[in-house]
């Protein structure tokens, strides 16, 4: 897997997006300590994911990247534990790994 052109605009619009507001179903973070320590987690991992990808790098490595996110989740809120899932999700869909809960 590579980085394309329109892969890397992909990824950088879902970086500059503010994360962990509330949406529906989800009530935001409890407040903005929390929301801005989840968001440069999930920011992290789009770096150094865009990175392997500028790198050529292989779907397994992606899954084991995205898996190592949510792992650090494991200490926050069940909200913010699930709510990592969407955005691990656009990632994948960015880089087309529609199927990538299955390897995670």
């Amino acid at each position: 897997m590579n980085l394309t052109p329109k892969t890397q605009a992909a990824i950088k619009s879902l970086k500059l997006q503010t994360k962990f507001l509330e949406a529906e179903y989800y009530p935001g973070a409890a407040d903005e300590e929390t929301r801005l320590r989840c968001e440069k987690r999930v920011n992290a991992f789009l770096d150094k994911c865009e990175s392997l990808l500028a790198r050529s790098t292989t779907d397994r490595i992606l899954y084991r990247a995205a898996e190592e996110l949510q792992e650090q989740f494991n200490e926050e809120n069940a909200e913010e534990s699930e709510q990592v899932g969407n955005y691990i999700g656009d990632f994948m869909k960015i880089v087309g790994l529609d199927d990538w809960t299955e390897f995670v």
